[in-house]
Order: structure tokens, then sequence, then C-alpha cells
């Protein structure tokens, strides 16, 4: 750590500072179950994220929340944009600043963008701890890009039944890149053509389709197979709407609010009503899954307060290490 004093100057973690302090999935996993908890117990605050679009796949996004434990509060930036990976170029680029919960002094400023990527995993494996069967063989992930990656790190280690995993991509190179990553991980690889060739028989399934120009729902909820789990992690832009909430025993999300409000913008394929918050089966307020054949879903937008909890974890184990630089306030 360079530069600066202690006290009211802030941290800033470049995104090779956050790399080098080697957090792993279960300490990710952890802190995202925990920040959830504290949401259903109601000492969270936060609204939903406020989203300016200025084409078909490129958005600017602002997201708040404040926590009581730890006492923070977070807002991240995110900017996204479904053409970047053609160029070479991350789709999401995001920040944190990190403040004081009370005072509103800033601590931190992170670079966040794998901070978003693993905690979208992690909070898709919370589901999966809840409501996927304890033992799933066969996931099915729709979209290879970067979520994909984090949630086959994420799932394996929820799912440790996994054997199977099947590809479906829009592009030769990623699915190729991720096929090998599927093996590595120790499950059998298999590229498939058409969504109903990803769905059939799946036990997860994972959507994480980019927005993009002509993008057409093309996933049919009615396929699901019993006993499965889904997580939508693109707001269940790939599935069919009609029907989408009828085909679930037990549909989730991360917030209702910010879901009811996404889906009545368009932007998400169903706004409620939900089962369950990820945070109610963390508590221990709903059950989860309570049969073999049930057909579960999560489909939910990511939130702040995911954010949060990820985000303290690296500004703890950052100051401990002595990893940053300090900025004047």
């Amino acid at each position: 750590m360079s530069g600066g004093s202690a006290g009211s100057d802030i941290l800033y973690l470049g995104a090779a500072d956050i790399a080098a302090l080697g957090i792993g999935v279960g300490e990710v996993f952890e802190a995202t179950a925990a920040i959830l908890r504290q949401k259903a117990l109601g000492r969270t605050y936060l609204k939903p994220k406020l989203a300016v679009e200025r084409a078909p796949g490129q958005t600017a996004q602002a997201m708040v929340a404040v926590a009581d434990e730890p006492p923070l509060s977070i807002v991240k930036w995110v900017g996204v944009n479904g053409d970047n990976a053609a160029h070479g170029l991350p789709i999401i680029h995001a920040t944190v600043v990190l403040s004081d919960a009370a005072t509103g002094q800033p601590r931190t400023i992170m670079n966040a963008t794998w901070l978003t990527a693993v905690r979208t995993a992690a909070c898709s494996a919370v589901g999966a701890r809840f409501l996927a069967r304890a033992d799933a063989e066969t996931v099915a992930f729709i979209g290879c890009g970067v979520q994909a990656h984090t949630h086959l790190a994420a799932l394996v280690a929820v799912l440790p039944g996994l054997r199977r995993a099947r590809l479906l991509g829009r592009s030769r190179g990623p699915v190729e890149a991720f096929a090998a990553a599927v093996e590595a991980a120790g499950l059998v690889a298999e590229v498939v053509d058409s969504g109903s060739a990803a769905l059939a028989g799946a036990d997860v399934l994972v959507s994480s389709v980019p927005a993009g120009p002509g993008m057409r729902a093309f996933l049919d909820p009615g396929a699901v197979a019993p006993g499965a789990f889904v997580t939508a992690v693109d707001l269940g832009r790939s599935w069919h709407a009609a029907g989408f909430g009828g085909c679930f025993d037990v549909l989730a999300t991360d917030d209702r609010e910010q879901s009811g409000q996404l889906a009545r913008e368009g932007k998400m394929v169903w706004g409620g009503p939900f089962d369950a918050e990820l945070g109610e089966l963390v508590a221990g307020t709903h059950p989860g899954r309570t049969g073999p054949q049930q057909r579960t879903g999560l489909v939910f937008a990511g939130m702040a307060l995911a954010d949060l909890g990820l985000a303290a974890l690296i500004d703890r184990r950052a100051r401990a290490a002595g990893v940053g630089t300090m900025l004047p306030a």
C-alpha cells in the first residue's frame, strides 16, 4: 500500500490488487449469503437500480444500498455494451464506492468488474443450494461468456454431484474456451445447437444471454424437466414470457420491488408474484424446494446489496494485507 496517511484517505483497489487477494469461491458464497440474510432480517436498505439506455444493449446503471452490518453503504456504476465482446472488451465495466454508513465518508474505491461477475454467480449458487436437487448431475449453460465461467465454479462448489455440462453459444471461440474450462473442472462437456437440446432432461439450467439488437426469446419454460432448477441470469430475456411464472412450483428473486419495476419496464420476463427472495431462503423463512419433482426457478437482476457484501470482504482483506493505493480525500 503506497502514499497517503490513515484516517480520511481513500483506498483505491484496481483489478490487479483484487486478484492478488486470492478470494475463493467459498468466501464469495459466504459473504453473499450473509448479506442476503441481513436483508431478510430487515437490516438493509436499497432501491431499484437506475438505468439509462443509450441504444439497444448499451446501458448506464447506478445502484445503491446500505447495511447495518457491516455498517457500510455502496454505490456502483455499471456500463454495459453487448457489442463489446466483438471488440475484445468486457461487456460489463463496473466501479464501486464503499462508504461508512453513518457518516457517508467514502473509504474505498474499487474496480468492480470481477466483483460483479462473481457476486452474480454467488447469488445463483445460493439459489441452487436451496432450490436445486442435491443429486443434480447435468447442468446446461445457455450462453458461454463470463457469467458461464463464474457460474461453473460457483455451481460445482455447491452441487458436487454435477458430472455433465451442455453448452449452447453463438460464437465458436467462446464455446470452445468454455468447453475447455468445463473439462478442467472435471465435467464432461457437450456442445449442443438448440435451446431444446440444452433444456432436455437438464437438472440445472443457467441462461446468461446478453442483450443486443435483434435479441429474441427462444427458450420454452414449458420444456424444463421435472425436478430441474433454472437460474435466469439474463433477466429471463432468453425465455418466452408466456406462461413463464406458471411453469415453476417455486420461483424466487433477489428483490421483489426491483424485479417488479423491471418487469413493468419490459426488461425482465417476470415481475411476480414470487414465492421467495434469496434472503428468505438463507434465513429459513421459506423452505425452498420441498419435493424432488418440483420445477424451481430464480430470475433476478442483481442488487447492490450483493455487491456490498463482497466489497466489504475485499476491503477488509485488502487493508489487512496492505494492498492498494491510498488517495487523499
